[in-house]
């Protein structure tokens, strides 16, 4: 079942910002372009410091498998950074599901 983020001002920023960088990679691929890492640096500088200083909690080993690998103190990192760097998997949406599930934690 989807879970709408609560409106507050991170939904309003950070969301748009992760669908942005993940829409502009799938068009790029099938195009045939390469941005040469320049979005994986933009979603790291400022996705990834949001979820650096995001505070959540501590996920518990419910919910689904999707879930579990985009929260959790390392996770949320290390999920979207492997994710991005490895050619043709990085168009898959991950700066937009790791923001998602962060904002939906419970």
């Amino acid at each position: 079942m989807i879970k709408f983020p609560p409106f507050s001002a991170e939904t309003f920023l950070i969301l748009p910002l992760a669908i942005g960088i993940d829409l502009i990679s799938i068009i790029l691929l099938l195009f045939g372009l390469d941005d040469f890492g320049l979005l994986d640096i933009i979603g790291f500088i400022f996705i990834g410091t949001w979820l650096f200083f995001r505070r959540g909690k501590i996920p518990t080993r419910r919910g689904s498998f999707l879930r579990r690998i985009f929260t959790g103190r390392w996770n949320k990192f290390l999920t979207p950074f492997f994710g991005e760097i490895i050619p043709y998997l990085g168009v898959l949406p991950f700066w937009s599901l790791s923001v998602y599930f962060n904002l939906t934690q419970e």
